[in-house]
């Protein structure tokens, strides 16, 4: 059996705000990906997976540092570019 992606999410983290106040963003060079309601993290330009699909959500924080959400306590923990967790509450 042969498993794939059902759907990939450009990501994009703030970088400032503009003259009127409103957050300003970039595109990341990673995507959210899903597969069967959980997402994992893949890098945009090479197409590899950083992690598998485990979280319940995820988000960029900055260029290299994403939040990712615990699909069993809905509990948010950091995680770096490489996978690596970095804080877990």
């Amino acid at each position: 059996m042969q498993c794939g992606t059902d759907g990939t999410y450009y990501l994009n983290y703030p970088i400032g705000y503009n003259e009127d106040g409103d957050i300003k963003y970039a595109f990341a060079d990673y995507l959210k990906y899903e597969v069967m309601n959980c997402y994992g993290i893949m890098n945009r330009l090479t197409g590899e997976p950083i992690t598998l699909a485990l979280y319940s959500d995820i988000n960029m924080l900055s260029k290299e540092l994403f939040e990712v959400q615990d699909p069993e306590t809905f509990s948010w923990f950091l995680m770096d570019i490489n996978g690596n967790v970095l804080e877990k509450q």
